[in-house]
C-alpha cells in the first residue's frame, strides 16, 4: 500500500452517535458547544458536527436502498462495500449486469449501469447517489458527467422510502446520457501522437500526476483489441483501465482522478479551443544538478 493510501474497510453496518465535545481548561472539563460522531464498535471520531445534524446510519440506508431496487425492476446486482478513512465516508456500489447499453460500434463494447450510494459522518457529503457505468470488456469502472442525485436525505434520523426512490429513479434516468456523453467522446478522433500530447498535458493540468500519467501512457501505447482506434473514448478507457487497478488500495483518490480525466477528456472532445490547448507539447521541466 503506498504511503498516501488510507485503510478501506467494507465493515458499513456500525452504529454511530453523537457525543458532546469537552476540553480541558485549568483542570475542569468544560463543554465546547461541539458535537462528535463517534463509532460505538471502535470508539473512533468520523466527524464533528453541531446539536442540529442527525445521524443517517449506513446500515439503514443502505438496507432502504435495496428495498427500493426490489421495486424498480432494474434486475439482478453485484455489490460492493466500501469504508474510507476509519469510518467518516461510505459507498455502496451497486452494479447491475442486466441494464446494458452499446458504449461502441465494437460489437461487445457495452457498458451497464452503476450506482454509487454515498453516505458521510463527517459532513463531506449529504446522502446522494453517483451514476456510473461499467465497461465489460475489461470490468473497468466509468465515472459520469452527470451530477449525483440527492436522495433528499438531511442528515435526520427520519429517511423515508420515498425519497430514496425519487434519488434513485433521477439517477437511473441519467444512464442514456451518460452513454451518449461516451459517443461524443468517440467522435472526436485523434492520432496516437495526439493521444500522448493529451496525457502530458493532463498530468501539466494537475488532472493526473505524472506517476500516474505514466502508467496510463502505458496502456495507450498497447491498447486491448477494443481500444485500437485513436480517439478520446479510447484514450478515456486507457485511464480508467489503470485507474480501475488503483481503485483496489485507493478508492476514493481512483474515483477523483477518474472524474478529473473525464470531465477534461469530454471538454477535449467537444470544445475545439479545448482540444488545441492539449495538443501542444509540454516542456520538460529542467532538472536540478546539485553539485
Amino acid at each position: 500500500m503506498s504511503r498516501e493510501a488510507k485503510p478501506i474497510s467494507a465493515n458499513y453496518d456500525f452504529a454511530v452517535e453523537s457525543v458532546p465535545v469537552y476540553i480541558k481548561h485549568q483542570g475542569e472539563f468544560i463543554r465546547t458547544g461541539d458535537w462528535a460522531n463517534q463509532r460505538q464498535d471502535t470508539g473512533a471520531r468520523v466527524g464533528i458536527t453541531s446539536d442540529k445534524y442527525g445521524i443517517v446510519q449506513n446500515g439503514n440506508l443502505l438496507r432502504m436502498v435495496k428495498e427500493t431496487f426490489g421495486n424498480m425492476k432494474l434486475g439482478d446486482y453485484e455489490e460492493k462495500t466500501f469504508v474510507c478513512d476509519e469510518g467518516k465516508r461510505f459507498y455502496g456500489q451497486f452494479d447491475f449486469p442486466n441494464q446494458l447499453r452499446a458504449a461502441s460500434p465494437v460489437v461487445g463494447d457495452d457498458v451497464s449501469l452503476r450506482l454509487t450510494v454515498r453516505n458521510s459522518y463527517d459532513r463531506s457529503c449529504r446522502a446522494n447517489v453517483a451514476i456510473g457505468m461499467m465497461r465489460l470488456v475489461c470490468t473497468n469502472g466509468m465515472t459520469s458527467l452527470r451530477k449525483a442525485a440527492d436522495l433528499n436525505v438531511r442528515h435526520s434520523s427520519t429517511v423515508s422510502i420515498a425519497s430514496i426512490r425519487d434519488g434513485l429513479k433521477s439517477a437511473v434516468g441519467m444512464f442514456d446520457q451518460s452513454v451518449k456523453d461516451l459517443a461524443t467522446m468517440r467522435n472526436r478522433k485523434i492520432s496516437h501522437d495526439q493521444g500522448v500530447l493529451i496525457l502530458n498535458n493532463l498530468a501539466q493540468k494537475a488532472y493526473l500526476t505524472e506517476t500516474l500519467k505514466d502508467s496510463v501512457e502505458m496502456v495507450w501505447n498497447s491498447p486491448r483489441e477494443e481500444d485500437k482506434e485513436r480517439n478520446i473514448y479510447n484514450l478515456y478507457n486507457a485511464c480508467t483501465q489503470h485507474l480501475t487497478h488503483v481503485a483496489g488500495s485507493r478508492f476514493e483518490y481512483s474515483g477523483k482522478r477518474s472524474d478529473a480525466c473525464l470531465k477534461a477528456l469530454f471538454r477535449v472532445a467537444s470544445e475545439g479551443k479545448f482540444f488545441d490547448s492539449m495538443i501542444i507539447p509540454v516542456e520538460k521541466k529542467a532538472k536540478v544538478v546539485k553539485s
